[in-house]
């Protein structure tokens, strides 16, 4: 019957029955209280999750915050508890075993059984080793992917200042224009300057200098009555 199966069905199977296994042997092994706590730390993880992977931009970033700590503390608290149990198989203790059946006496001694500092430990080292190998990438790669538009910025700033420079020193000499880009820079900081885009209002729109009004070359001479002579 099995040959039969493709290996989507073979997967779900193997999946259902490893999930019964983890959902049983807690159960069957170390008993009902723990595998109750594993459920709640599971509850704790999981309901908060859901906030955290799609409330971005949906709840206030305090709830989201608060809801990406519960799923870290959920998830931590899960280790734990189900490395004790692990470790407690391992190592059993806090109890007695009679007629085939161990009876705990101290569940205290059971969670904190030899293995289980350990395996915490282990296992917590491991996560961060983990969440360092598949975020710093990340990260690095959205650095990276930063830096070249920031130089390119950069560069280009600088070209721009140098081909206005280049421009403004070419004018005959007695031509009234301002002749260098500092100069410039420092009368558009002022509050008495009315600075004309005479560009077409398609370039104007990609981008210009905050203040400018755009009146296109080939149209300026409509609108000089608008522009105040002061």
């Amino acid at each position: 019957m099995l040959a039969t199966l493709d290996v989507v069905t073979l997967s779900r199977l193997q999946f259902a029955l490893t999930a019964i296994f983890h959902m049983l042997r807690p159960v069957l092994s170390t008993g009902l209280a723990i595998f109750l706590v594993v459920l709640e730390a599971m509850w704790l993880r999981t309901r908060n999750l859901g906030i955290m992977l799609f409330g971005w931009n949906k709840v206030p970033p305090v709830i989201h915050f608060l809801s990406t700590v519960m799923v870290a503390f959920g998830a931590n608290l899960s280790v734990f508890w189900i490395l004790s149990a692990n470790s407690w198989l391992q190592t059993p203790s806090g109890g007695t075993f009679s007629d085939g059946h161990f009876h705990v006496q101290n569940y205290f001694a059971a969670i904190n059984n030899p293995f289980m500092l350990k395996s915490v430990i282990h296992m917590a080292l491991a996560t961060v080793e983990t969440s360092m190998l598949i975020g710093a990438p990340q990260g690095a790669a959205a650095a990276a992917s930063a830096l070249p538009h920031a130089t390119v910025a950069a560069g280009e700033a600088a070209a721009i200042d140098s081909a206005v420079e280049q421009y403004l020193s070419s004018l005959p000499a007695d031509f009234h224009a301002i002749r260098s880009v500092p100069a410039l820079k420092r009368l558009l900081t002022s509050d008495n300057v009315l600075l004309i885009d005479v560009r077409t209002p398609a370039e104007y729109r990609a981008g210009h200098i905050a203040g400018a009004i755009n009146r296109p070359l080939n149209d300026l001479s409509r609108h000089v009555a608008e522009i105040s002579p002061e």
